[in-house]
């Protein structure tokens, strides 16, 4: 907490968003007992500050999550021990100073009540790994400053909480020089790892001591990196798909006739995919999980969608010029192209034994995107009704 306060990341706006917006489903699994909110739960306990942070000079962001103070201490001390819902009343009981949720919410939001900030200061949401066995839960004293309840600017935030005097002592930033490398190759093997132990043996398969093993790194270091084992199976989906979509967005078919650009495009996937097995692998396994961890990532959602409006550009350009049928859906061609890169790897130990033939083999698999190639150039040609009104047209 102390160094978060002396950095004033402004990134931390964005993070903290989303990390609120899972905060109640996140309680219900908490009040019913379920352990399997451990992992949010601790993403949610570093947002609870990095929102104090990053809100205190944005009234919108401290109305939106001026109530993550008191929900975390009131909820916090359950979810150690998972003992459902008697236990947070108990614990509810037991703080009788922390305002009740259930009540009428304060009009000011910017004035966070007292008594919870000064609790979660004392706190210092040292127990990140809430739940975790064989973790002791320290009660350290409260930080200075934090029996003040005025808000204070990003800028002010270190002098006001920690004093000038502390700030000064040491510039404190971003790891650099060789400490950043290491930092970012010991992270980089860790999520190389993972995706390999993820693509053969799943979620549930995949084994943490396992990965770190393989990653020659302590256990530890995933939970320091990743938060938890759902998080990292997250980054490692969010590295494969970003690979995918940041390879695409390299294309330039800005000035590539249209039909030629889409088909680029297809060719690209398609090799894609052959590339990286991993890529088929993880996808098959999240689909049959009903992307439930996928649903969590923040970052596929944003590089997907100028994938999606590269086509539409090509479509538009070449409905223009009557190179291309009019009226297509950008998100159905992406789909089609996908699927014609797709099915044959995904399903290829399960047709190979139906049909007696290797559909590993290069040749048959040349052969296969050949004719999905030409497939696809025939349905994005125009129609002959449009043909004829684009000769009627130029004529």
């Amino acid at each position: 907490m102390r160094r978060s306060l002396r950095l004033g990341w402004r990134g931390w706006k964005a993070q903290v968003v989303s990390a609120h917006r899972r905060l109640q489903s996140v309680e219900g699994r908490l009040m019913s007992g379920n352990p399997s909110s451990v992992g949010q739960w601790v993403r949610f306990g570093r947002g609870a500050h990095r929102a104090r942070v990053a809100a205190s000079d944005r009234p919108v962001l401290m109305t939106t999550h001026s109530n993550a103070p008191d929900r975390y201490p009131r909820y916090h001390p359950p979810a150690r021990g998972f003992r459902g819902k008697p236990a947070a009343h108990q614990h509810r009981r037991r703080r009788g100073g922390i305002a009740d949720l259930s009540g009428p919410r304060r009009d000011d939001a910017i004035s966070l009540p007292r008594d919870n900030l000064a609790d979660v200061g004392r706190r210092r949401l040292r127990p990140y790994r809430a739940g975790y066995p064989g973790r002791r839960h320290s009660q350290p004293e409260p930080l200075p400053g934090f029996s003040s309840c005025r808000v204070v600017t990003i800028a002010e935030a270190p002098s006001a909480i920690l004093g000038t005097a502390a700030v000064g002592k040491k510039k404190i930033g971003p790891p650099t020089g060789p400490r950043a490398k290491n930092t970012a190759e010991t992270r980089e093997r860790i999520l190389l790892s993972a995706i390999e132990h993820f693509a053969q043996g799943g979620f549930n398969g995949a084994k943490t001591e396992a990965i770190s093993r393989d990653a020659d790194v302590g256990n530890r270091m995933i939970y320091h990196y990743f938060g938890d084992k759902e998080g990292l199976y997250v980054a490692a989906l969010d590295h494969v798909l970003g690979g995918l979509r940041m390879e695409e967005l390299k294309l330039d078919l800005s000035v590539t006739p249209p039909l030629d650009g889409l088909l680029t495009m297809f060719d690209f996937t398609s090799g894609h995919f052959e590339r990286h097995p991993e890529l088929v692998r993880l996808l098959s396994a999240e689909n049959l999980m009903g992307a439930a961890y996928l649903r969590k990532s923040e970052a596929t959602p944003m590089v997907a969608s100028p994938v999606v409006g590269q086509i539409r550009d090509l479509l538009r350009r070449g409905e223009a010029e009557g190179s291309v049928r009019a009226g297509l859906d950008p998100l159905h061609v992406y789909v089609m192209m996908v699927a014609l890169s797709y099915f044959h790897l995904s399903n290829a130990p399960t047709l190979s034994a139906i049909w007696n033939q290797d559909l590993t083999d290069s040749a048959w698999r040349a052969e296969h995107r050949r004719l999905s190639r030409d497939m696809l150039r025939t349905f994005l040609a125009p129609t002959a009704a449009q043909a004829a009104m684009n000769a009627a047209d130029r004529g």
